[in-house]
Formats: structure tokens, sequence, C-alpha cells
């Protein structure tokens, strides 16, 4: 017998405490002189000796009570020998169900023959066999599947709009070994197209699997390979009223190819360019579409761009885009000054974005803080002011009003804020966030922000930061703040110090920008990047708002939150790339959707519509046929062949069983304490 907290048997040496108990309670009897005593001695010999059994009794069920409480707290345990199970032959298989098995190649596709490569090697094994099968592109396990079942399981499977993941195939292999036997015979077989993607993976392998034998098979065309695919589209420009986007294609031909790409809306063709390309070559081909061609354009327009002349793999053909174009607007930019020309920076910088021939034009006023008054908001679409200054505790009502009547506040920060303002600011969402500590030491920007699109600002402009290496920029310091509810932090510094604080409150928002317009905090306006940042802040309007994803990423979309209609329990409805309705979840103005294995059009149900194009992943359907060193090499770093480590093997599989027995002794407890009882409790009588 065993014992997993042997320390508690220490607790037997409390049956001490009822022996004690029993020679102090023992009682002790006077002699009174009594005349017939003769007549009494016989029954009180007798009884004495039943009284005298009866307490031994109870003094050895007590202790035997407290024997085994200590035993059941000591948690005892014996081991059981199980019986050896015979040897077993136990396959893996990664079979590649990515996006680029869409190939066809003399009728039949890449999928279709890895299938029936599959079932070959199945129906070849052993009868007694134990199949464990790998989905490569979607992760997916199946284990501890019989002959049959492998096979039904083979031809069940589906191609899913995916690279294939090399990583998750070794994980699930490696994890999986637990529960084999020393004495198993495993076998790995991997069969794929094994483009570059999967290959470089191959690099990433931590933890190679040890197996008895390894195969593979590569799935390939004995032709030239015939195919030419859109690798990405971006909006590139939006002026006079034309829509120019960049369509990267690629020619995995060795012939020189000619096609035609066109732009289509609601089955309707807006758009066409002429493409001839080289042998192998990648090449950036621009389409103009003219935004009087396209009926509606004050919701999202799902832009679908397809090149002519399917090929062998048609999945590539197509790319989905999902634009919105912006309405032209004049705005009104009213510009605090705590000190004479303090906002002339910014006001070139807005200068020099309404000559860029973007969708806004903008008008501007410099005041002086003290002197601004009710018609002075009233005016403005967007309030800057370079600093928390005292004069903002007067205003901290117009400020709320004018903020939730629609308007854009932006907030600078200086080295030395007022902290009682900044906080009657912050209880009335003026400012998203409360400055608390400054941090007087150096601070660089993040290069881009956490998110790919941000809610509130120019995402156009975002992007364009990023050029500018702004995360090289030494700011002379920032400050710690305390982030309001609702409120959220759009951009940090590498320290984690919040850069960008922003709000939605009522129909407009806040905007904190944790450095300064002038050289206190830092010289961001002094910067080649002040114009930028100045369209970052006030130009959400101005963007065209586009959403095209790939199928293996996080899907986010920002959702305008005034249309509360469309919201329930903070999830709304939305039509996926399978055509089939589901509920997703709703942060803030955040829409959070799952990955799709399917390529094509996510779109919410309820209007406005907005939608969002999903792809395949870049370089999954590039059809360069690796040379069989290439493979060797890969799989030779993902696997191991030869015996594998015993030890490891033999903590996994354990000949012995633990059998506890703390529920016996429970039940003897039991019985234990109600025998005592009863015995005590006629000792009374």
């Amino acid at each position: 017998m065993n014992f997993a907290a042997w320390t508690f048997l220490f607790g037997i040496i409390a049956v001490g405490g009822p022996i004690l108990a029993h020679f102090l309670a023992k009682p002790r009897f006077r002699r009174v002189p009594f005349t017939m005593l003769q007549f009494l001695k016989t029954s009180k010999v007798e009884s004495h000796s039943r009284r005298h059994l009866r307490d031994l009794f109870i003094l050895l069920l007590r202790c035997l009570i407290i024997m085994l409480i200590a035993f059941l707290f000591a948690q005892p345990f014996i081991f059981k020998k199980d019986k050896p199970k015979e040897a077993n032959h136990i396959y893996y298989l990664g079979l590649d169900d990515s996006a680029s098995m869409s190939y066809t190649d003399g009728g039949d596709t890449y999928f279709q023959q890895m299938k029936d490569s599959a079932i070959d090697y199945i129906v070849s094994s052993n009868q007694d066999s134990v199949f464990n099968i790998c989905s490569l592109a979607s992760g997916n396990w199946n284990y501890g599947l019989s002959k049959q079942e492998a096979i039904s399981q083979v031809q069940s499977m589906k191609i899913k709009a995916q690279r294939a993941d090399l990583v998750a195939f070794i994980s699930g292999l490696n994890n999986s070994k637990e529960n084999t036997k020393p004495d198993d015979d495993i076998s790995a077989y991997l069969i794929s197209d094994f483009t570059g993607n999967l290959l470089e993976q191959s690099l990433n392998i931590q933890e190679p699997a040890f197996v008895d034998s390894i195969d593979f098979k590569l799935i390939s065309s004995s032709k030239p390979i015939n195919n030419i695919s859109i690798t990405k589209a971006d909006i590139d420009d939006f002026k006079n009223d034309k829509l120019s986007i960049n369509v990267t294609i690629i020619n995995n031909n060795a012939t020189p190819q000619k096609r035609k790409l066109y732009a289509i809306v609601e089955n309707e063709k807006i758009a066409s360019s002429d493409i001839s390309l080289n042998p192998f070559q990648t090449q950036v081909s621009p389409l103009v579409i003219e935004a009087s061609s396209i009926k509606n354009t004050s919701a999202f327009t799902p832009i679908e761009i397809i090149l002519s002349e399917h090929d062998n793999l048609t999945e590539d053909d197509k790319y989905y885009i999902a634009v919105q174009f912006p309405k032209q607007n004049t705005k009104n930019i009213l510009l605090a000054e705590t000190e004479e020309d303090e906002m002339f920076l910014f006001e070139t910088a807005v200068n020099t974005i309404s000559e860029k021939g973007t969708a806004n034009k903008y008008n501007v006023k410099r005041i002086p803080i003290r002197n601004i008054g009710p018609s002075d908001l009233n005016w403005a679409n967007i309030f800057v002011c370079p600093k928390i200054h005292d004069s903002l505790s007067n205003m901290n009502k117009a400020l709320s009003d004018f903020i939730n009547s629609g308007g854009r506040a932006i907030f600078f920060l200086t080295d030395e804020p007022v902290a009682q303002t900044a906080a009657k600011l912050s209880q009335n969402k003026v400012i998203p966030a409360l400055p608390t500590t400054f941090i007087k030491k150096k601070a660089y920007l993040e290069l881009n922000p956490d998110s790919k699109q941000i809610p509130g600002l120019d995402n156009n402009a975002v992007k364009a930061l990023s050029n500018y290496r702004i995360d090289k920029l030494a700011l002379k310091g920032c400050w710690d703040c305390q982030p309001i509810p609702e409120s959220t932090c759009l951009w940090r510094y590498q320290n984690n110090a919040g850069f960008i604080y922003y709000i939605k409150n009522g129909n407009g928002a806040s905007i904190l920008v944790n450095s300064s317009i002038d050289s206190s905090l830092g010289s961001l306006l002094k910067s080649n990047a002040a114009v930028a940042i100045c369209q970052c802040l006030i130009g959400e309007q101005s963007q065209i708002i586009n959403y095209s994803f790939a199928s293996d990423e996080r899907i986010v979309l920002s959702l305008d939150i005034s249309s509360t209609d469309k919201i329930i329990q903070n999830q709304i409805s939305i039509e996926n790339s399978n055509g089939q309705t589901q509920y997703v979840p709703v942060h803030g103005s955040l829409i959070t959707i799952p990955e799709s294995d399917r390529t094509g059009w996510i779109k919410t149900i309820k209007e406005p519509i907005i939608y969002a194009g999903v792809n395949l992943p870049s370089g999954e359907t590039n059809m360069t046929k690796p040379s069989d060193k290439e493979i060797e090499n890969a799989v030779s770093r993902i696997f191991q062949k030869g015996e594998r480590d015993n030890v490891e093997a033999a903590e996994g599989f354990k000949l012995k069983k633990e059998l506890t027995l703390w529920k016996y002794f429970a039940w003897m407890l039991i019985v234990l304490l109600l025998v005592e009882s009863a015995t005590a409790n006629r000792m009374r009588r």
C-alpha cells in the first residue's frame, strides 16, 4: 500500500486522546455501610462486567475511527498491474487540403490525386492498423481511426481556402505519441504539392517528430504549370472622381501570357486593363474606375477583380475588395491658441491637406482660447487645443455639448498639464484619458498601431506614417495616462504608454494625443510626418474605406454604433462567405469575425450593409514545383527516423495502474461511526 500524503499518518498519534479520556472518566466508588449488601453483590458484579466490556468496545471503535480518518487524509492507493497490450501499427497522415490543391491536372485536381494516394496507402496497410489523420489547411486532427474509418475520413475531406499548416501537424503528432507503447510501430506519411509556404514552415519546427518510418509524396504535374494569380489589390488614390487600384499579378507559367483584367460590380464590368507577363514575372497593373460608373457610392461597394481566360486554377483568378467612396465635405476647424502663432504648424499642415485634392475641404480659424465663445463652437466641426489649459474648465459643458452633437475635439499634452482641469474634462468625457504621471525619459513610438483598421482615424494616413519611420523619432517624454471607461488606446509608445486615445461620445468623438504641438514633449509637427499626423487625426471622413482580408487572418470591421437597431445583446448578424447567417460579437464599434475557410464576401445583413472581401493567403497558389532535394531537406528537418526515446515512451505508457483506496476507508469510517453512536446510546439507558 502507498500513500499520496503520508504525513497525515502522524494523526494516528491522536488515538491517545480517547484512551486518556477513558481512564480519566473511570468512575470512583465510595464505600457506604449497608445491612443487606450480601443480596446485592451478585447483581453488582454482573452489571459492572458488562459495562466494562462496552467501555472497552467503544474505546476500540473511537481509536479505529481516528486511525481511519488519518488513513483517509493520507490518500492510500495500490498499484495494479495492467495486462500489456499487443504492439500496434500506428500511422500519422498529413494530407494537404489547402487552396493550391485545387489545381487541375489532366482532368483531376491535385486534391483528388492526393485523396486517391492516401486511400491506396491506407488499403495497403495491416488490418489492425490505427490511423491519425491531420488536415493540414484546417489543422484538424482525427485520432484512433480504423482502416475503414480512415478511408471514410479521407473521402469526406474538402478543400479549404487557407495555407497548409505544417507546425500543427508535427505538434499534434508529438503530443499524441504519449499514448503509444515503446514497441508500437509509428509511421508518418505526408502528401502535398509542397508549395513554398509549406517548405518555409519546416524552418520553424523547433522539435522534430521521432518515427520509425517516413514517407512523403509530391503531387505535381508532369506538364508545365498553367496558372496566373492575383495576389493583392490595393487602393492607390482617389482623385477627380476616379479610383485607382493597383493589382499585383504573378505569372507561374514558363511561357509569356496575355490576359484581360476586369473590375466587376453587380455582374457589370466597369473597368478593364490589358496585361502582358513574361515567364515567372510579377507585375503591378493599375485599374482606374470612374466613380460615376458605380450606381451607389454612399454605402460599401463590393468590387470583384477578375482575370479573363481561366487557367488550371480558377480560385486565384478573382480578388474581392470592398470600397466606400467619400462624399465631398467642407469641414470647419477651430484652432485654440494659448500663445500667439502657437497653431501655425497645424494650420499649415491642414492647408496642405486641402490642396492635395482630397474629398474634404477645410476652413481654418485661429482664435485665442480665452476669446472662444459659443458661436465659434457652433461654427466648427473640429476643435483642436494644443494643451490642457485652465480656460478649458469654463468650456467644459460647452465642449461636451459640442462633441455630443457630432463635433470632433483633439487635445494635445505638454509637459505641464493642469491636473484639476484634466480631471474635470475626463469626468465629462471631453478627453478620453487622464494624464497621471509624467515620464521624463526619451520615448519612441511603435511603427504601426495594433489594429489594421482603426476607428476614428484616417487609416490611409496611418499607413503613410510608417513610411516616415516615426518609430525613429525621439520624443522628450510622455505621460502615463489612465483611460476612462469606453475609451480606446489606438496607438502606443514602445514603452507601452498610450500615444493616441479615442472615445466615441454621442454623435462625435474626442481624441487625446500624448505629445505636444510645440517642442515641449517632442517635435511631431516639425518632422516630415506632420501632414500625415494631422490628416490621421482630422481626416476620418475623407478616407476611402476598404476592406479586404486573407482567409487566415482575423477579420475586424468598423461599425457605426449609432445604428443600435442592428445590435442585439452585443451581437450582430452577418452573412459569411459560405452564404450562411451567423451572429458575431461587437466590441465597442468593432465587429470581430473568425477566420474563413472560403473566399468571397462577408457582409452585415441589415442596412447600411458593410462588405469585406475574403481572399486567399498571399503566396498560397505559387505553383513553382520544388526539387526532390528541397523536399527531402524539409522532411529531414521535421522528422527523425530511428529508435524513439524509450524513457519518454515508458512515461507515456504505464504498465502499472494506480487504484485508489480512499472510498473503501470512507465506507468503513461511516459504518464505525454508526456502530459507535448506537453502542454509546445503549449504554446511556
